[in-house]
């Protein structure tokens, strides 16, 4: 094999039947020769019709080629003469004429090819030109001669037996066809020894050439010493039967097959050992992590019943080699295999799972923004999944709840799921993961994502300037906030750089470009995925007085002073010791240290307001930073002073505004909580002073200033 083939991974072009006993995983090798056993021991002179049977895939035809082998094999070990084999493949012809032709044809040099061996010459032409005058009995030799040099040849041939039928008396055809078999009959049986014929595939025909292959060999198995083994899928066989000549297809079957072998189902533990040994060559030739557990997982999850035959297991590994690559990386490498078991054998689940993904990924608040409740998601599921093939199978639902758990909630009528799980499903890389949801299915990474190996090379850089450059990078293609969230699942990779001050410091530099749209599924916008990171960071550091430490640092950070205020905004409101699920004895930032934070951070902001660059500095996160030094210092009237010095003048005024603005996506204008402002500014004044801009000035406003105006003016006390 080349190195070109080894790369491609081992299984992946193998579905063929098997030649070799070596090559037996499945034990047929012993049914094989239990079976030659019997034909061994059948009377030559008397001919038999052996049906194989089993469904595709089941491993029939490996099945035949093991019995020629053993055919071969018990010969030689008993020093009878081996039979006469005759290999005939009817899928390969396409017109009935020529079923005949190349059957009678394999049959003629095969007796050919052996020549003396066989009783001698003369009895070798005798049943070759008795086989060619059958032939042309039972076909027109127009259609013989059309059917190319082969059936010329037999023409030819069936010119030697014509001297035997001009010894006879005129007969009708019938009478010449009966003649013609029984002289063939005496011939063959003059051979010392068998002539086996192994007929494969005949399930895949068309019905009208299916039937007429069973013609054939209901007319030439009468012939002695002739054996015929057959190999299809019953039901196939007998449906086809029905189709084509309107009989009962099982009654004309046990008319033509005097001994039937059902192919057994492969032993469970033999087909597991297999099928595991397979999947851990391939994926570990494309380089995903997988254990031999998560296979047994899936195994015990409903993939044992999707994998029944071989050829389930060749198509299913030979999938896998081709596509897993692709993914490497960036996908969980068990619920990978899980979903390639669904593409491969139950395609229109998968079509399911992938074009509803609001369904499937636990849609969190998604429903409930659309008005519907749990009962009424539930149902809506229910109908999603009628009439799609699979659905019903036992194994299929074991394997898609355990691949995506809110499938399993819906059934219950609960369509929320909880940020913690979400986040674990995130942080392995699982299908139910709505960021990685996307990969299993592209193969890859969706546009305007992040790869895995990208996010990986990041945390592990102990370069602060290259950090920095990366997220005012990834800021600028609007991808800030998902990098964050990212980063989330490598905080050890990070720790481990020593690179936690750069991090935070530099995701708060860019935090001033976030505003609160486009929230997630979790409804985390991207000025909360900075919140997160955050907490993320502080997370990976050892103890309370490093963390004070750091966050004292960034406070001397002008550009990340609104996110770093939200930060403290967030350690202030609990001790975080039970938040954070610490030993209770441990403290994730101590008040001594805490109080010293808080400090630091009104010291900072102080001088932004003498420096009269605070509003300027924080834009939409001034509200932030005004309840951040609210709660931090010890003089609480200093932040409502400062707001009120920027309502005093026009361009304060809408620096106020645009602090305090909820923004959607889809609006210009901004909406307001007038109850929040109103901690900081008579909200009667402001209203006022609203009110003569927007009279006095409305030629001179811009649009922004005007949707501000506007906004406000339509807010209430309490609502947004």
């Amino acid at each position: 094999m080349s190195n070109e083939e080894q790369a491609v991974g081992p299984s992946i072009l193998d579905d063929q039947p098997i030649r070799s006993i070596s090559d037996d995983l499945y034990g047929y090798a012993r049914l094989a020769e239990h079976a030659v056993g019997f034909l061994s021991i059948h009377s030559r002179s008397r001919s038999v019709v052996v049906g194989i049977q089993g469904p595709w895939g089941s491993g029939k035809s490996s099945l035949m080629n093991l019995m020629q082998i053993q055919l071969c094999s018990m010969s030689r070990q008993s020093a009878r003469r081996p039979p006469i084999v005759v290999e005939f493949n009817p899928w390969h012809y396409h017109r009935v004429d020529q079923l005949l032709t190349r059957l009678f044809r394999e049959l003629t040099v095969k007796l050919r090819a052996h020549g003396s061996k066989l009783g001698g010459s003369a009895v070798v032409d005798r049943a070759v030109a008795g086989l060619a005058a059958f032939s042309k009995l039972l076909e027109p030799a127009a259609a013989l001669a059309a059917s190319g040099p082969e059936g010329k040849g037999l023409a030819m041939l069936a010119g030697i037996f014509g001297a035997i039928m001009r010894r006879r008396p005129p007969v009708d055809e019938d009478e010449a066809l009966e003649a013609t078999r029984h002289e063939v009959s005496e011939a063959l049986a003059g051979l010392d020894r068998r002539v086996v014929v192994f007929v494969d595939d005949i399930d895949r025909l068309e019905p009208d050439r299916l039937t007429m292959i069973l013609k054939l060999v209901r007319l030439t198995a009468s012939f002695d010493n002739v054996t015929y083994v057959l190999a299809y899928d019953r039901g196939e066989v007998e449906g086809a039967i029905t189709a084509a000549l309107g009989v009962s297809g099982q009654a004309y079957l046990e008319k033509i097959v005097q001994v039937v072998l059902d192919l057994p189902p492969l032993d469970p533990a033999v087909r597991r050992r297999v099928l595991v040994n397979r999947l851990m060559e391939t994926v570990t030739a494309a380089g995903l992590g997988l254990e031999a557990t998560d296979v047994d997982h899936l195994l015990d999850a409903g993939l044992s019943e999707l994998v029944q035959t071989p050829r389930d297991i060749v198509r299913y590994t030979s999938g896998i080699g081709l596509t897993s690559g692709l993914v490497q990386g960036e996908v969980n490498a068990r619920d990978f295999l899980g979903v390639e078991a669904l593409r491969i054998h139950a395609p229109r689940v998968y079509g399911l799972i992938r074009d509803n993904p609001l369904f499937f990924l636990g849609p969190a608040n998604a429903f409930e923004d659309q008005g519907f409740d749990g009962a009424e998601v539930a149902e809506r599921f229910r109908e999603l999944c009628v009439g799609v093939e699979d659905m019903g199978r036992p194994s299929v639902n074991r394997l898609v709840d355990d691949l995506l758990p809110a499938v399993m909630r819906l059934r219950n009528d609960v369509t929320v799921y909880d940020g913690p799980r979400l986040n674990t499903l995130r942080q392995h890389r699982r299908l139910g993961s709505h960021v990685f949801f996307p990969r299993y299915f592209l193969f890859g990474v969706p546009h305007g994502e992040i790869a895995e190996s990208e996010v990986s090379r990041l945390a592990s850089t102990s370069d602060p300037a290259s950090i920095d450059a990366a997220m005012g990078r990834y800021a600028d293609d609007g991808v800030g906030g998902k990098l964050l969230e990212r980063l989330l699942d490598h905080t050890d990779a990070i720790r481990a750089a020593g690179t936690q001050a750069p991090w935070l410091s530099a995701a708060q530099r860019v935090s001033k470009s976030f505003t609160d749209q486009s929230p997630d599924y979790l409804h985390r916008s991207d000025w909360q995925r900075v919140e997160d990171f955050g907490m993320a960071i502080l997370d990976s550091l050892p103890g309370g007085a490093e963390r004070a430490e750091l966050l004292s640092k960034m406070c001397a950070h002008t550009e990340g002073l609104a996110a770093h205020s939200d930060l403290i905004r967030l350690l202030s409101n609990n001790t975080m010791s039970a938040a954070r699920e610490l030993p209770h004895d441990t403290e994730f930032i101590s008040r001594e240290h805490f109080t010293k934070v808080q400090d630091a951070l009104v010291e900072r902001i102080q001088a932004e307001v003498g420096n009269r660059g605070l509003a300027k500095s924080t834009g939409r996160g001034l509200s932030t930073v005004l309840y951040a030094w609210r709660e931090a210092t010890d003089d609480i009237f200093e932040p409502a002073a400062f707001a009120r010095t920027l309502i005093a003048t026009d361009g304060g005024l809408f620096q106020l505004l645009e602090g305090f603005g909820h923004y959607q996506e889809s609006e210009l204008q901004p909406r307001f909580r007038r109850k929040d402002m109103s901690n900081f500014v008579d909200v009667a004044k402001l209203e006022s002073r609203v009110r003569e801009i927007r009279d006095s000035r409305d030629a001179t406003l811009s649009a922004s200033q005007r949707a501000l105006l506007d906004g406000y003016l339509a807010a209430d006390l309490d609502t947004l």
